[in-house]
């Protein structure tokens, strides 16, 4: 049987065989006959019709400040969902008179319980409108956002709302947010990429004991230590109209400022009624750029992959104070940074992946004992700071800091790379 089976599989392959061969030779006789140039079109072929910018709707961003102060933004686009968030003019460079740690806490007890809801209640309506949460902080502001079906807007503006000006702040919750920034502080230790470390060090290096170098992360010794007291007393500081913005993409503006206006204006907040402290005011100082060094030294050795023990290396930052966002050199900074680029001596994401900079094409092929080498550029609203980061062994850290200083000089040398950040960023704005 297997050799009738084995003479049957080789007739079928001869017959296959015969009909390819067949095939192609009538495609051969076909495509003699037909000559088509391929810079002209088909002939018989419908013209074909060219989308124009000029004839598309042009997506602008509407802005609009209502009477107690909150300002709403919107830019309407195509498709089935939209996002909504509040932005407040918050942040960790705003607690020089209340704990640090305080920004994070509140990032942590987001979309938790509120007045008008409860946990569960607040969670099963959010996932009946097939939404996303997600709450951010940064140094100077702290970002409320939900994404949700189109159709289930206005709904979906009052529960950011709720969340916004209306949370419970109980006991519980707030034990709930020691545990989790305390483990977010030990994965941060933990972590084999220093990043997080070395932007808080260049932070509090560069703008020392004021405004943006006021530690972004909770401090150990704060986390047990944050009480609701405080939490109120900074609610109420900070978490004001005038200092909102309400912002929505893929919305119409003119429904947006109605649905704002309905569910954030005329409202009382949670803290409204309990004991908040008056003496605290909002802190209006202005970023002073220090300069200075800050070290931290960690002991890896306890960390293994597998058997092998980590490689030990040795991180450097080097800052230099640049603009802020609302100043037109932004742009030149942000083509800056992509013009150094850079990452790490092996990229994830595919063969030659941003291989195209200058930290890469000078630092990172030239120097195979260069660990790491990259360009950050962090702007906030009355200041700036621009970064090169870098990793080798720590017996080769003097020649890394003299590389890096090196490509910072060669900055005022003039390549054609330059037109190319151009047009990346070009690119990247209108997608």
């Amino acid at each position: 049987e297997a050799r009738v089976f084995v003479a049957a599989m080789a007739a079928l392959t001869c017959r296959f065989s015969l009909l390819l061969r067949r095939f192609a030779v009538a495609l051969q006789r076909s495509s003699s006959s037909i000559s088509c140039s391929m810079d002209k079109p088909l002939p018989g072929a419908p013209s074909p019709r060219h989308v124009r910018i000029e004839d598309l709707p042009g997506q602008q961003t509407k802005v609009t400040t209502l009477e107690n102060g909150i300002k709403v933004a919107s830019e309407d686009c195509y498709g089935q969902y939209c996002t909504v968030g509040a932005l407040l003019d918050a942040g960790s460079r705003y607690e020089v008179d209340f704990p640090s740690g305080i920004s994070h806490f509140l990032s942590k007890m987001a979309f938790q319980s509120t007045t008008g809801y409860t946990y569960d209640a607040l969670a099963q309506e959010i996932e009946r409108h097939g939404g996303m949460v997600d709450c951010q902080y940064h140094r100077d502001t702290i970002m409320y956002g939900i994404t949700a079906y189109r159709s289930d807007c206005s709904p979906v503006v009052k529960l950011l709302s709720e969340a916004v000006f209306r949370p419970v702040v109980s006991d519980e919750e707030i034990l709930a947010a020691r545990e989790r920034v305390a483990f977010e502080l030990e994965d941060v230790e933990l972590r084999l990429d220093p990043e997080p470390i070395l932007t808080e060090l260049i932070h509090v290096a560069a703008f020392r004991d004021n405004t943006l170098g006021l530690p972004k992360l909770c401090p150990a010794g704060n986390v047990s230590n944050i009480s609701r007291q405080d939490l109120l007393d900074y609610l109420c500081c900070y978490y004001t109209p005038s200092r909102l913005t309400v912002c929505g993409v893929g919305i119409d503006h003119d429904s947006f400022v109605e649905m704002v206006r309905d569910n954030f204006t005329d409202t009382k907040t949670s803290w409204s009624n309990t004991e908040v402290s008056a003496k605290f005011s909002p802190d209006t100082s202005i970023s002073q750029y220090t300069g200075g060094m800050e070290t931290n030294d960690r002991d890896m050795s306890s960390h293994k992959l597998v058997v092998n023990p980590l490689p030990e290396l040795a991180h450097v930052a080097l800052g230099f104070e640049s603009c802020s966002f609302t100043e037109p050199d932004f742009f030149s900074f942000a083509v800056l940074n992509s013009l150094l680029g850079g990452g790490g001596s092996f990229s994830a994401g595919g063969p030659g992946k941003g291989m195209y900079s200058r930290l890469y094409l000078d630092v990172l092929n030239r120097y195979s004992w260069v660990q790491n080498a990259t360009a950050y550029n962090h702007a906030y609203s009355d200041s700036g700071l621009f970064c090169m980061y870098g990793s080798s062994a720590p017996s080769d850290l003097r020649e890394l800091v003299q590389v890096l200083i090196t490509q910072f000089l060669r900055l005022t040398e003039s390549y054609g790379e330059v037109c190319y950040m151009k047009v990346v960023w070009e690119e990247r704005l209108l997608f």
